[in-house]
C-alpha cells in the first residue's frame, strides 16, 4: 500500500484484510490516508465462511487448506465475514488497478468482480498456481475462459512489462501446473 500511496496519493485505496489484528494495524497505519480497510475476505458471495490463520506465516493465511512451506506448524480455524469486490466497491469510483493475493481463491474473488471486470475494466495482477489456486476447484483451463470472457488477456509480470504478446491457453497451463511462474497480469484488451 506505501508504494500504492506513493504513486497515486490523490486516489482513493481499499484494503481488504481478513485477520483481524492485520486490519486494525492497517487501519491505525493509514489513518490519515484516503484508504479504505475492510476486514474481511473476498470472495463469490456474502456471508461467513471458515478461515484458515496460519499464525506463524499469517500470509498463507487463507479460506482453505493448502500447501505450506515445512516451517508451517500453527494453524487455527476462525470464522470470518466475506462479501463481493462488487459489493466493497459500490459507491466508489472504478478502480485501475486490482491486486489478487488470496491464497488460491482468486478465481472465487474474479466471479465476484464481474460488475468490476464489465464496466470499469482494472488491470488485474494476481497469483495463480498449483498448491494453491487447485485447492479451490479451479484450473487454468476454467481460469483463463473466465477472464478471456471479460477481454481480458494473460501475461506474466515480465512480458507485461517487456510488451510482449500475451499468453496463450497452453503456456498459461503450462506455468500453472509447473509452479515456474505464479504472479500474473491480466490486462482488458477486447477492442
Amino acid at each position: 500500500m506505501d508504494e500504492t500511496l506513493r504513486w497515486a496519493p490523490q486516489g482513493t485505496h481499499v484494503a481488504v484484510e481478513p485477520l483481524p489484528y492485520l486490519a486494525s494495524k492497517l487501519r491505525e497505519k493509514y489513518k490519515n490516508k484516503n484508504v479504505k480497510v475492510f476486514n474481511l475476505a473476498l470472495s463469490d458471495s456474502s456471508g461467513e465462511s471458515p478461515f484458515v490463520h496460519v499464525e506463524d506465516a499469517p500470509a498463507y493465511s487463507g479460506l482453505k487448506i493448502r500447501k505450506y512451506p515445512s516451517f508451517v506448524k500453527k494453524i487455527k480455524s476462525l470464522t470470518i465475514k466475506t462479501d463481493t469486490l462488487d459489493h466493497i466497491l459500490h459507491g466508489l469510483p472504478c478502480p485501475d488497478l486490482v491486486k489478487i493475493d488470496v491464497e488460491g481463491a482468486e478465481w472465487a474473488v474474479l466471479k465476484g468482480a464481474t460488475a468490476t471486470l464489465k464496466y470499469c475494466k482494472p488491470l488485474i495482477i494476481f497469483e495463480c498456481g498449483k498448491g494453491a489456486a487447485d485447492k479451490y476447484g479451479t484450473s487454468p483451463e476454467k481460469f483463463w475462459n473466465w477472464v478471456k470472457h471479460y477481454g481480458y488477456n494473460i501475461y506474466t509480470l515480465k512480458s507485461f512489462l517487456n510488451q510482449k504478446q500475451p499468453l496463450g491457453l497452453s503456456e498459461f497451463s503450462q506455468l500453472f501446473h509447473t509452479g515456474s511462474e505464479y504472479y500474473f497480469i491480466a490486462r482488458y484488451e477486447k477492442n
